[in-house]
């Protein structure tokens, strides 16, 4: 009787197998590597804040007309800067839209009317500015805000920005959660036909308690100079 018999296992071919198995970890392994390494730091969006990844992007002392090219629905790197990124775990928490009310004031406690100022669920942002006042001895009535069309005035569009740090005389807060709007200001001046108008931008630091605070800047203004307002601390309110 003819007895079949298994043919013995050829070394090489379990050699190959061996080779081609460890040869597939270190691929899967320079892979998981790569990874970790481009999306490390700034990039991570599980990472701490720190290192100097996000000092890169975030610099405490920059003029929104100076960032809001960055931080306004931008992508960096492959990075999103702006609303679509949630913000991190120690700064507040977006579930529903937050609406603040607030004055605009100076250093002198002067008034520049009031700004209303909703940051939205998903992270984007609006604002709109009226009132009057007076500037350097001008009395100045803001346009009503207007959204018809392209045709806007006194209405500010932005989002969060949560890779912006907060940086005061204490050192970094990473807590704080930075908001910005862009827009075009619109004002008449007393016995004026023509239209004072600019580029402005609404700004806001909103802390662990949802207190915000922030600013009205306009990049050129009188003389082609800043002008930086104030406003808050205000809690929010029911939109």
């Amino acid at each position: 009787m003819n007895t079949l018999k298994s043919s013995p296992s050829r070394p090489e071919s379990r050699c190959g197998f061996v080779a081609g198995l460890f040869l597939l970890l270190f691929l899967v392994g320079m892979a998981i590597f790569v990874v970790v390494a481009w999306h490390g730091g700034a990039f991570n969006p599980f990472a701490q804040f720190q290192g100097t990844g996000l000092d890169r992007y975030s610099d405490p002392n920059a003029q929104p007309w100076d960032e809001a090219h960055l931080f306004i629905n931008e992508m960096l790197d492959g990075y999103d800067m702006g609303g679509r990124r949630p913000p991190f775990h120690c700064q507040p928490k977006l579930k529903d839209t937050i609406r603040y009310s607030s004055w605009v004031f100076d250093a002198k406690n002067n008034r520049y009317g009031k700004i209303q100022f909703d940051v939205l669920g998903l992270g984007d942002a609006q604002a709109e500015w009226s009132g009057e006042f007076d500037i350097a001895n001008v009395h100045y009535e803001l346009s009503e805000p207007r959204r018809r069309g392209m045709d806007k005035a006194n209405v500010f569009k932005g989002n969060i920005a949560p890779l912006k740090i907060y940086k005061d005389e204490n050192g970094l807060d990473h807590s704080k959660l930075y908001v910005i709007t862009g827009g075009t200001f619109e004002m008449k001046a007393a016995g004026q036909q023509e239209l004072a108008t600019g580029a402005a931008y609404i700004t806001a630091w909103i802390d662990k308690d949802y207190i915000a605070q922030g600013n009205v800047s306009i990049p050129w203004f009188i003389d082609e100079k800043p002008l930086i307002l104030e406003w808050g601390p205000v809690e929010p309110t029911a939109p």
